[in-house]
C-alpha cells in the first residue's frame, strides 16, 4: 500500500519531489500544468497513474503521452 513516499504516485514523484519518472519532456510538461493549471491536476494525475509503463517504469509509447498532454493542453489554454 502507497505511504506518500517517492516511488509510490509518478504524478506527486514528478510535481512535488521534482524527480525524473517520464523522461521525453514529458516530466516538464506534468510540471508545467500543475503549475499554470491547477484545475487539471487530478486529470494529469490520473493520466500519469494509469499510463502503461515498461518493467523499469519508463512509458510506453511515450510520444502519445505527450500528445495528450499536448492535446489537453490546447483545450485548456486556448478556450
Amino acid at each position: 500500500m502507497p505511504n506518500g513516499r517517492p516511488g509510490d504516485n509518478p504524478y506527486f514523484d514528478i510535481v512535488e519531489y521534482g524527480l525524473t519518472v517520464f523522461g521525453h519532456g514529458l516530466d516538464e510538461k506534468v510540471r508545467w500544468f500543475a503549475k499554470n493549471i491547477p484545475a487539471a491536476n487530478d486529470l494529469v494525475e490520473q493520466l500519469c497513474w494509469s499510463w502503461p509503463v515498461d518493467g523499469s517504469n519508463k512509458p510506453l509509447d511515450p510520444a502519445g503521452l505527450g500528445k495528450v498532454l499536448d492535446s489537453l493542453h490546447q483545450l485548456l489554454v486556448k478556450r
